[in-house]
C-alpha cells in the first residue's frame, strides 16, 4: 500500500479466467486445441488452399452435371414427335344482324 492509502481498505481481487488451452471448448478436446495451436502458418495455408480447391471442384462438377442433364433434355426434345391430324373446324354459321 502507498503512503496515502487507507489502512482499512483492502486491495480489490482480480478475477482469474480459465484459458481455453486448459479445458475443452465446444466439441474440441484439449489435445485437439493444442494440436491446432501448434500448427505452422504454412501448414494452415496449405489446408486452406486445399479446402478452397475442393469446394471449387464440387461447384464445377455440379455445373457439369446440370449441363449433362440439359443436353439430355434437348436431345429428347429434338426427337421427332408423332403429329396427330386435327379435325378442321366447321365454319361458323353467319347470323343476320339487323341494322
Amino acid at each position: 500500500m502507498g503512503i496515502h492509502a487507507d489502512e482499512g481498505q483492502q486491495k480489490k481481487r482480480v478475477k482469474r479466467t480459465v484459458h481455453a488451452t486448459s479445458r475443452p471448448v465446444a466439441d474440441m478436446t484439449v489435445e485437439a486445441l493444442l494440436a491446432q495451436r501448434n500448427q505452422k502458418p504454412e501448414f494452415r495455408k496449405q489446408q486452406r488452399e486445399a479446402a478452397i480447391k475442393a469446394a471449387k471442384e464440387a461447384v464445377r462438377a455440379k455445373k457439369e452435371e446440370t449441363k449433362r442433364k440439359a443436353v439430355k433434355l434437348t436431345k429428347a426434345a429434338q426427337q421427332p414427335k408423332v403429329k396427330t391430324s386435327k379435325q378442321p373446324k366447321a365454319p361458323k354459321a353467319q347470323v343476320a344482324v339487323k341494322r
